[in-house]
């Protein structure tokens, strides 16, 4: 959970052409074989290896093996171990599907042998149709209100403004799921950067840190579920907005929306926690 040194006040901060140079590194593994492919990020991430960032990496596999114009369209994840950002991960990508509109992908990542992370995506040739979408709500605060947050912005490479609740109780009590998020400069002209970006994007934060019984914390991320609605740039900003669903059996249910700073809604999600009675 993010501590008090995790939040700097809402005064910006520089973004330049290294830290998307980074992001870039960070997302896109190398092929190594037959729809396998590998990446070292031990250069550049350091004790926690974050569950957005896998999936990111996991789904510019995925891309690597369907053809355009096709576009992800949704994907489900499976968090089942902890990851070391000191180990190599390993993808190998199994094409289960390609009809004339859709393609469907598993993707498995390992560390020494073990799987840590799965994923299945979907992918869609693009339909023009009519589009039912949710507005963003009208009292979002603007970015400029927000506090930064610094604990999960893969050290620059992102831009995270987290509405925090008023009150001097303990910080994982304040923290809401409610945030903006940009890439920290201008991403290049590629669709599926900046899909991968969204995936990574999708996975911060909890709608539980501040709902949960008093007596319980969240521990980890179970699974995650992204649709994407339409195609976005995310080095522009975008609003997240994270609502508790349900709790049971140690696991909590949140949904989310993903919008355009414009209110268009360009994203859905829905996530389980793993929540443990405190022993502090």
């Amino acid at each position: 959970m993010p501590s008090p040194d995790a939040f700097s006040p809402a005064d910006g901060r520089a973004r330049g052409p290294a830290d998307v140079e980074r992001l870039l590194t960070l997302i896109a593994p190398e092929a190594v074989g037959a729809d396998r492919f590998a990446i070292d990020i031990s250069e550049h991430v350091e004790g926690h290896l974050f569950g957005g960032l896998v999936a990111a990496q996991a789904l510019h596999t995925a891309y690597a093996t369907v053809d355009a114009p096709r576009q992800v369209q949704s994907a489900h994840a499976y968090f089942l171990r902890r990851g070391r950002p000191e180990l190599p991960i390993e993808f190998e990508v199994h094409r289960d599907t390609d009809g004339r509109s859709f393609s469907a992908r598993r993707v498995a990542a390992t560390q020494e042998g073990l799987p840590i992370f799965t994923m299945v995506c979907s992918f869609h040739v693009p339909e023009d149709t009519v589009e039912v979408l949710i507005p963003m709500p009208d009292d979002v605060p603007p970015p400029a209100a927000m506090a930064i947050e610094e604990a999960n912005d893969l050290g620059g490479c992102f831009e995270v403004r987290r509405l925090l609740q008023d009150g001097d109780g303990p910080w994982e009590r304040r923290t809401t799921g409610r945030l903006w998020v940009r890439a920290a400069s201008p991403l290049p002209d590629d669709q599926v950067v900046h899909d991968c970006v969204a995936f990574c994007a999708s996975d911060l934060g909890t709608a539980w840190n501040i709902l949960a019984p008093h007596h319980m914390r969240v521990l980890t991320s179970l699974d995650h579920a992204v649709w994407l609605h339409r195609r976005t740039r995310m080095d522009e900003w975008h609003h997240i907005d994270l609502e508790p669903s349900a709790l049971s059996d140690a696991r909590g249910l949140y949904t989310g929306k993903m919008w355009h700073r414009d209110g268009t809604q360009v994203a859905s999600l829905a996530q389980e926690n793993l929540l443990r009675p405190r022993t502090d």
